[in-house]
């Protein structure tokens, strides 16, 4: 549990634009991120995927709350993991 992320995030429209990290086992986070960017998703579309419960993506769930609470908009729902269906 050492190590740090940092999301970049536009804050006028919420697309994650990239990330910096420090950490072991990133490989994962950096992989998730390259897709997110890649689809352009915004911070609440990624916090409504699934985090479980003890994995590394948890650091990555944190830095996108932190990044959710410095932006210029805000999301029109409320921010769920899962989306009902």
């Amino acid at each position: 549990n050492k190590g740090t992320i940092r999301v970049y995030v536009d804050k006028q429209t919420a697309k994650v634009l990239g990330a910096s990290m420090v950490t072991t086992r990133g490989e994962n986070l950096a992989h998730l991120l390259a897709w997110a960017i890649q689809q352009e998703m915004t911070v609440f579309d990624m916090l409504q995927m699934p985090f479980y419960h003890p994995v590394i993506e948890e650091a990555l769930q944190a830095a996108l709350y932190h990044a959710v609470g410095q932006l210029e908009i805000k999301s029109d729902s409320p921010i769920m993991e899962l989306r009902p269906l």
